[in-house]
């Protein structure tokens, strides 16, 4: 995990544990702010701490927003964190300028029809807002910025206290106040919004490996507050959801930016829960039965809760689900145990296995990349050793040609027809003879070296492609053993996935 994700995670979960829903953003004074660094710094250095204050930043102002308040926040020197209070100094410069653009925004309202998708929600392009006179865009502060426009469009369009207004996709998004009767449950989960601006909203935030976040929330969840070592069935019924929520908000707090609505947080929350609803319950489902096949008492009785009869439940009767598969098998905690155990002893051969062939591949490709390297210095080797073989020849040759020269003027010599010139040739040629045997036996000890590297080269080569040969051997081998193995474990897989299938379903089920 990116230690600035850590930071992030960190700060929001010491403000959950410290500030409840009383507490007023100001009051956050410099006790707490110690004990935040001293939190901190049990996972991070000093250092990590200052480069990401701006996801400690970023944390603050999504937990407050929680508690519907808007704070900025200054870092004074090392030891001190001061909040304020937005709603207090947010139109104080711009004060005149609000004023105005509400004046000139309120024609607009005659208009608001034309911006309706659908019963009760308005969305308005920025373009439009600026066109008729609504202009914020000289101001810095994205946060300030959207926070003008909204409450100018409060004014100008005479909503309610209980209206939403935000931005969503660069549009300015108006949600009128319907009682909780109103629409079906998954439009109100969604706060009403049109679920086409939900998936462009979703495009763009999953961008940003937002799945892989969740996985790792839920992660989380399996080992502390939803751990099935632990709690019971009544436990997990009031708060998974609840919990799930709790970390998809935190989630979409790192990537939505910190300036976004809280209602627009909320419905892009419970949007992408509804989209994952049955994922994420398969997860617990999986943790469920990994606890299961290690013969964890509490995981077992957690299972033998679903049985299907009638048991009364915070005062009133209610029928628990069965775990049916959708073949209609009825499974129970003593049915599944064998199958999980098979599940995990595959899961474990097989996971032996793919170590095996992982640590054989690199071991292959590794001396591929030697055989590779060898076959180019060899090649190098043998091209020094063809230019050695010519430059021998040349030498020989020329030495012979010397050799004869000087023959012939020493049988010259010796019938008598030497003159001084003649003797001093032949000296100079005995002189240029030698330097030649000196070179060539120079060349032929380079020639020796050369031929005992190709030699060394050679072994090499056959070692390295007999461990090749090997390895292909050994890798081919294991794949076999691998396909044995889950064609062998085959109908196990295929109960197990029914019961992950039928497990899930029930965890789900409501009662």
């Amino acid at each position: 995990m990116p230690a600035s994700t850590h930071v992030f995670k960190e700060t929001f979960a010491f403000l959950e544990q410290h500030i409840d829903e009383s507490f007023y953003c100001e009051s956050f004074d410099g006790a707490l702010t110690k004990a935040l660094y001293t939190t901190l710094s049990y996972h991070f250095s000093d250092e990590e701490i200052f480069e990401n204050r701006t996801q400690i930043r970023k944390a603050f102002k999504s937990y407050f927003l929680l508690l519907n308040q808007k704070i900025s926040l200054f870092f004074r020197g090392s030891e001190t964190i001061v909040l304020k209070d937005l709603k207090k100094h947010v139109f104080k410069e711009h004060s005149q300028q609000f004023h105005e653009n509400s004046k000139l925004l309120t024609p607009l309202f005659a208009q608001l029809d034309r911006y309706r998708v659908k019963e009760g929600v308005y969305m308005i392009p920025r373009e439009t807002l600026i066109a008729h006179g609504c202009d914020y865009e000289n101001i810095e502060d994205e946060a300030i910025k959207k926070e003008l426009y909204r409450e100018t469009a409060k004014v100008a369009f005479y909503l309610e206290v209980r209206d939403l207004v935000f931005f969503m996709n660069e549009k300015l998004t108006i949600k009128k106040f319907a009682s909780s009767q109103e629409g079906n449950p998954s439009e109100r989960r969604a706060y009403g919004l049109p679920p086409e601006e939900l998936e462009k909203l979703k495009t763009m935030v999953f961008e940003q490996s937002i799945l892989n976040e969740i996985q790792s929330g839920i992660d989380l969840l399996l080992s502390t507050k939803l751990n099935f070592a632990v709690i019971s069935n009544e436990y997990f019924r009031k708060n998974a959801i609840p919990f799930v929520q709790n970390i998809l908000y935190q989630v979409a707090s790192m990537y939505m930016g910190e300036d976004s609505h809280i209602a627009l947080k909320n419905a892009f929350v419970n949007y992408i829960f509804r989209e994952h609803f049955y994922s994420i319950h398969e997860l617990f489902s999986q943790k469920l039965l990994g606890l299961h096949a290690l013969r964890e008492k509490n995981a077992e009785n957690f299972l033998r809760f679903y049985d299907g009869n009638i048991e009364v439940i915070e005062g009133r009767q209610a029928q628990k689900p069965e775990i049916i598969d959708e073949k209609g098998q009825k499974w129970n905690a003593v049915s599944i145990l064998p199958i999980v155990i098979q599940k995990m002893r595959c899961d474990k051969e097989n996971e032996t296995l793919q170590e095996r062939v992982e640590k054989a591949q690199a071991k292959y490709d590794e001396a591929n990349e030697k055989l590779l390297v060898l076959t180019q210095e060899t090649e190098v080797v043998r091209q020094k050793k063809e230019e050695l073989d010519e430059a021998i020849k040349r030498t020989i040759t020329q030495s012979k040609e010397l050799q004869d020269k000087n023959y012939e003027l020493k049988r010259l010599r010796n019938q008598g027809q030497a003159d001084e010139a003649m003797q001093k040739e032949i000296g100079e040629l005995a002189i240029e003879i030698k330097q030649y045997s000196k070179e060539e036996e120079v060349l032929r000890t380079s020639i020796r070296e050369t031929n005992n590297a190709l030699e060394a080269a050679r072994i090499k080569t056959k070692n390295l492609n007999t461990e090749i040969q090997s390895l292909e051997r050994y890798i081919n081998d294991h794949h076999r053993k691998l396909d044995n193995l889950l064609q062998m474990y085959a109908p196990i897989m295929e109960k197990y996935d029914l019961i992950i299938d039928a497990v899930a379903k029930t965890l789900m089920a409501k009662y």
